[in-house]
């Protein structure tokens, strides 16, 4: 009867150590990576701004960026805009997760620009009014106001109206292996 008993403690512990095993990464995945709402919390807490500010950096080549205003225009957009940012990441990763999960056939969003453009205008309104250029001081506000719309236009031609994120910016490979998850 003892050995039984011994037997049967052993089967359990057995059981009880595996149980443990495979349920506490899955319940730790299934909190972290697998759910949107860690994914949006971890977000939440990136500074943005300056990873973007980090980015750009990087996509521009320096020769460009010695143009003071440029770069103040730039980092006071990007500035402005983090909330809007992390809006625009928080639906993406939703929208992400509702793909893995069924929810929806492809993974898209599509994003207007359109506050991206009224900001970069705002801001670069604002620097040069602020200090303006050598050579627009003392010239009429009329002149001001077409070097700072023809300065948007040279920032701004770059800038889609709205991005499009869907399965097109995927790579085959990438989608195949999402296919798989899914």
């Amino acid at each position: 009867m003892k050995f039984l008993k011994g037997f049967a403690l052993f089967i359990l512990g057995l059981l009880l150590f595996l149980s443990l095993s495979i349920l506490g990464p899955a319940l730790m995945l299934n909190q972290t990576v697998l759910n949107p709402d860690f994914a949006v919390f971890q977000v939440n807490k990136l500074d943005i701004a300056a990873l973007t500010e980090d980015f750009l950096s990087d996509q521009i080549p320096q020769a460009e960026v010695t143009d003071q205003l440029t770069v103040t225009v730039i980092n006071n957009t990007v500035t402005d805009l983090e909330p809007w940012l992390k809006e625009q990441l928080n639906a993406g990763i939703y929208s992400f997760y509702d793909y893995l999960e069924g929810r929806s056939q492809s993974p898209s969003l599509v994003i207007s620009t359109e506050p991206v453009k009224v900001s970069l205008r705002d801001n670069l309104r604002e620097a040069v009014l602020t200090s303006p250029p050598p050579e627009l001081s003392g010239l009429p506000p009329e002149l001001v106001d077409q070097y700072v719309d023809e300065f948007y236009q040279q920032l701004s031609q770059g800038i889609p109206a709205e991005l499009d994120l869907n399965e097109y910016v995927f790579s085959p490979e990438l989608l195949g292996q999402l296919e798989v998850v899914r």
